[in-house]
């Protein structure tokens, strides 16, 4: 990768990292004008565009499209998993995805593991209502619909 790409991946992953994800989404996209790169830059593309409700389609695509496109290698797979494991309605089919990585003994089982805990934790969270997220999100609300009293 030529020393450019790999100094403003750099500056991309620090605005990540940092929470201005708007500013990193702006910076990949200006840094892959024609769309995502090949391989595994194309992982890191994809899960910071799939951030912007905007583009989880085209994000979901995109990975979609890397698994099938290096089918032998479990990493696009686990990538995949874990982005469907952030909304519900793709749960189950990231639990389809993360059954199948564990029975593969080229996936990092580690990384597996920690994917099925991710889905578990929020499959867990949704069915109780009680739990901190869900405490946070009518917290959310709440103070939500007093500002809009006031």
């Amino acid at each position: 990768m030529a020393t450019r790409v790999r100094l403003k991946m750099a500056t991309v992953r620090r605005l990540a990292q940092s929470n201005q994800t708007p500013a990193a989404i702006n910076a990949i996209r200006e840094l892959f004008p024609d769309g995502a790169p090949p391989a595994e830059l194309g992982i890191e593309y994809f899960q910071l565009i799939g951030q912007s409700p905007e583009s989880k389609g085209e994000a979901r695509q995109g990975l979609t499209n890397l698994t099938k496109q290096y089918p032998e290698d479990p990493r696009y797979r686990l990538a995949l998993a874990k982005f469907l494991s952030r909304e519900e309605t793709t749960r189950a089919e990231a639990k389809r995805l993360v059954a199948a990585l564990e029975r593969d003994p080229e996936a990092d089982q580690e990384q597996v593991k920690a994917v099925e805990q991710r889905v578990e934790r929020k499959v867990s969270s949704q069915a109780n209502p009680n739990s901190s997220e869900q405490r946070a999100a009518r917290l959310r609300k709440e103070g939500d619909a007093a500002l809009a009293d006031d």
